[in-house]
């Protein structure tokens, strides 16, 4: 039967009854507050569907406190400030077996992070690299991935520990092996938390560098055999994971997001919001936007570059903006600056910088001459064997010695100008940025570039008329 007949039927019957206490003037010391001050001022029971009745039977217009939605995530989105904790498996402190699928918006941030006691296991982006953190209480041992991830784009990151060894594998790459060299065999209380999106800022450790919680989407996580739930009862300010601001934009090559937004990438000379217009292809001097590059692949270049000497010049003139990163004029190498690489850029102070590690360390020369915005420069590179000098506008030089050891540049792939080689993905999140300006012409030794036509790849280059 439907409630009203139960509500009437019961109200009908508690009235009855206050009748009845009524009639015999009597309150025992038992009946509810409400109606011993009713019954106080008044000899009258309440009517059916007084308040009264609905507040003893516990409906109609009552307060009631909320319960909390809770929420499960398949696709958990990070925003640098996130973070689920759950507790960690008993069976962590035998072994580990951890995938992560994730898709990151910046270049670093903490993905995993496990620590008790001495013990502990973190996996890194850093640089755009993974990284990998573990120790068994003694020694701690460090794994980074082959190669960088691109960022808006889906990644799988597998880490396996048995006993002392530990191994990483992301997507396709091989497996990256290292071994710890001693244990602690302690019996620990507890195996602590695992917290995901971000460190424990209270027990992080020494070995670790200070890195910023994961921005990102992470979904499909698993630990020893066992999928971890992201449900927002073990999280803080985690939400539903959003599309790719590049997914829909329609560009029709590479895309790039920047500060969220989509920029496409246009081969020249193809311009334009989507790439569909066409530029002039006369050029007096090329024109960078900060989301250009050009990618140099001649072969008497990268000899110079590759070899035990090389003379580069750089004629430039940088846009008067607000920068508060360096701006790349050429770079070769390595991105995280942990392999060979060079790298020709001016400060947010407006110096120029020339960093350099042919193997056996990082290099960095900055002339004291400022350079004047708006105004074109002339920057010079001379390196012979481990010999190296920068000059600005034909001011001293200034010099000084990379350490004993090799005398080439190792370097695999081609020479960029304008950028660093960049991971399609987005550009958020780097310690620097793409050169503002124009140039008319960079010269490695006797060869010059000084037109897009000479490239392999030319980004988002116009004409900066002279």
């Amino acid at each position: 039967m439907p409630f009203d007949y139960y509500g009437g039927f019961i109200e009908q019957m508690l009235a009855d009854q206050l009748t009845e206490l009524v009639k015999n003037d009597t309150t025992p010391v038992t009946v509810h507050p409400s109606i011993a001050k009713m019954l106080e001022s008044t000899a009258t029971p309440p009517p059916l569907g007084h308040p009264v009745l609905k507040e003893i039977l516990g409906y109609g217009d009552v307060a009631t406190t909320p319960v909390p939605v809770q929420t499960t995530w398949k696709v958990a989105h990070f925003n640098g400030g996130s973070k689920i904790v759950v507790p960690a498996p008993d069976s962590i402190l035998s072994y580990v077996e951890l995938s992560i699928q994730f898709k990151t918006e910046k270049s670093s941030g903490v993905i995993f992070f496990w620590k008790e006691d001495a013990k502990f296991l973190t996996v890194t982006l850093e640089n755009s690299f993974i990284k990998v953190y573990a120790s068994l209480g003694v020694d701690a041992t460090i794994l980074r991935s082959e190669n960088a991830v691109s960022l808006y784009h889906w990644h799988k990151l597998e880490v396996w520990r048995s006993g002392k060894g530990v191994l990483l594998k992301v997507n396709k790459q091989g497996w990256v092996e290292s071994e710890l060299h001693a244990s602690k065999s302690e019996i620990l209380e507890g195996t602590g938390h695992i917290f995901l999106g971000s460190p424990d800022i209270q027990d992080v450790p020494t070995v670790m560098k200070d890195i910023d919680g994961f921005s990102g989407c992470v979904k499909r996580v698993r630990l020893n055999g066992r999928s971890i739930v992201m449900q927002s009862v073990y999280a803080t300010n985690v939400s539903e994971c959003f599309q790719d601001p590049c997914a829909s934009f329609g560009c029709p090559k590479g895309c790039m997001s920047h500060n969220s937004a989509p920029v496409c990438q246009c081969d020249w000379p193809k311009t334009g919001r989507k790439c569909t217009d066409l530029s002039d292809t006369t050029i007096s001097a090329m024109k960078f936007s900060g989301l250009s590059y050009l990618e140099v692949d001649n072969e008497d270049v990268m000899s110079h570059i590759t070899g035990d000497s090389l003379d580069m010049a750089v004629n430039f003139k940088i846009k008067n903006t607000t920068q508060h990163l360096r701006q790349i004029l050429v770079s070769a190498g390595d991105v995280t600056h942990e392999d060979d690489f060079f790298e020709l850029s001016v400060d947010n102070n407006k110096f120029v910088r020339f960093a350099l590690n042919l193997g056996s360390g990082t290099i960095v020369l900055t002339h004291p001459k400022r350079i004047v915005e708006d105004t074109w420069n002339t920057v010079e590179v001379i390196r012979k064997k481990n010999s190296v000098k920068l000059s600005v506008n034909g001011e001293d030089p200034i010099s000084t010695f990379a350490p004993d050891g090799a005398e080439q540049l190792n370097v695999y792939r081609n020479v960029f100008i304008g950028n660093n080689h960049l991971t399609e993905g987005s550009t958020d999140g780097h310690d620097f940025a793409g050169f503002d300006g124009c140039i008319i012409s960079v010269k490695f030794d006797q060869t010059i570039i000084n037109h897009p036509i000479q490239t392999k790849a030319a980004i988002n280059i116009q004409d900066c008329a002279i």
